[in-house]
């Protein structure tokens, strides 16, 4: 791309109007905007544009520290001095200015935009998704979960990053590496549950041998079939699996003194729905079950069991009370 084009690009991604169209998904009606984006003289550097503008809006707060270190690679691996003509004094800053701007945006495109190599999953409240990685490896993942890989690299480097719930059957092979934001595990070729959602981190071994260690790798335990472990005060300690960890993929959620507002948490995600908890005590503990496939049935499991009544007012909300 020429520099009449990089400056275009760049006029166009400070424009507030155009930020705003871009960032409201086009909804926005703005007449100007469209003409560009169609033009046949303008539309190459209106989509750069775009590119620009939405890689500028990614959220590097919710960056893990691999991707963070794989950027910095990138950046430092990138920098090299351009050739450019001598220009009038008053021009060479802005020119600068504008080439180590698109250079930069360039490469957060490059890493960001959906069509690079990090492949992302999510799943809405109630959908529960089953899909394969590139080695064959099975992943089923809960409801309101999310989960990434790079897929260019994935042969080299078996690693995912997880917030939520799955379940894993890796294929046997090199060091296969789950990142959440409480910990890691790692496996060569096993079956296995992790639960990582806010501070709550749970492992449990269904095959095989996994390793799994807290966020600072201060604390590891090695689990064997039928052993869990949970992060507590950031110790992973050890004990055994009660029930079947991977019971939930067929709809079955087992608890054994669990805060109820844990238990509530997990309704509203398999059901999407909204529990109004504050007639309630949610501190309480509960031991039980509850079946996601009828809603009304879930809600007796759970509350008839501690005397709470509750009330379905329509198909997005429940009232609880005592």
């Amino acid at each position: 791309m020429g520099s009449d084009n990089i400056n275009n690009v760049l006029i166009y991604a400070e424009d507030k109007s155009f930020i705003q169209w871009v960032r409201s998904d086009f909804s926005t009606d703005n007449e100007k905007w469209e003409a560009l984006k169609n033009g046949d003289e303008t539309k190459a550097a209106i989509h750069e544009a775009i590119d620009l503008v939405t890689a500028l809006s990614f959220d590097n707060e919710k960056m893990s520290q691999q991707r963070k270190s794989k950027l910095f690679d990138r950046i430092e691996s990138s920098i090299d001095a351009p050739k450019v003509k001598t220009l009038p004094k008053r021009n060479t800053r802005r020119l600068l200015s504008l080439i180590a701007t698109a250079a930069v945006a360039l490469l957060l495109v490059t890493v960001f935009w959906p069509r690079n190599s990090i492949t992302n999953i999510t799943t809405q409240f109630a959908e529960i998704q089953k899909f394969n990685l590139p080695d064959a490896s099975e992943i089923i993942l809960n409801a309101g979960s999310e989960l990434s890989y790079d897929k260019k690299n994935y042969k080299n480097e078996r690693s995912l990053e997880l917030d939520g719930e799955a379940f894993f059957n890796v294929e046997k092979g090199q060091k296969f590496t789950v990142n959440t934001p409480s910990g890691s595990v790692e496996v060569l070729g096993t079956s296995f549950n992790v639960y990582s959602r806010n501070e709550t981190f749970k492992v449990v071994c269904e095959t095989g041998k996994v390793l799994v260690s807290n966020k600072d790798f201060s604390s590891s335990v090695t689990l064997f079939p039928g052993e869990s472990c949970a992060l507590i005060n950031n110790k992973m300690v050890k004990g055994k699996r009660t029930f079947k960890s991977d019971d939930w993929i067929d709809g079955i959620y087992h608890y054994d003194g669990v805060k109820l507002s844990d238990v509530i948490e997990e309704l509203e995600r398999q059901f999407d729905i909204k529990i109004i908890t504050d007639q309630v005590d949610t501190d309480v503990l509960y031991s039980g079950f509850f079946n996601r496939k009828k809603l009304q049935e879930a809600l007796e499991s759970v509350f008839w069991t501690l005397k709470i009544k509750f009330e379905i007012e329509d198909d997005s909300k429940v009232v609880i009370h005592n």
